[in-house]
């Protein structure tokens, strides 16, 4: 089997430019929604976190820069470092429950991983886009 590999400076910037293009042509949406769906791309890259682990994510796990977490396997306590601009975004962003930053507990967390499983390859224009079902962020 081989190991996952992290992603591309390149690939990265790509995401990151689907977020931007998400923003740009989604006013209605709103900057808040850009806020969440950028805050939580970056979290993925810069914690190595299963989306099914960001989406749960709650505020109390934040020790300063630090984001506090069990392995999964065996339990033992981790802490990563998060970097400062990443921490200010979140920060920026308003919670979507009373602890939790991207999940609203009136809905499942099955349906948000199902949702974001399948994540665009690049950014492409909304003409271009195959129809989804709406995301957290939308």
């Amino acid at each position: 089997m081989k190991p996952t590999m992290p992603l591309t400076h390149e690939e990265m910037g790509r995401i990151l430019g689907a977020v931007d293009v998400y923003c740009q042509e989604t006013p209605a949406n709103g900057l808040e929604n850009a806020r969440h769906l950028r805050a939580f791309v970056l979290l993925l890259r810069y914690s190595g976190m299963r989306i099914s682990d960001v989406v749960n994510l709650s505020a109390e796990r934040f020790v300063g820069k630090r984001l506090f977490l069990y392995t999964q396997k065996t339990g033992v306590p981790v802490h990563v470092v998060i970097p400062e601009f990443v921490l200010r975004l979140l920060e920026s962003t308003p919670l979507k429950s009373e602890k939790h930053f991207f999940l609203e507990w009136s809905r499942k967390a099955r349906e948000y991983r199902e949702e974001l499983a399948d994540p665009p390859t690049q950014a492409l224009p909304i003409s271009e886009r195959r129809t989804r079902p709406r995301t957290p962020f939308s």
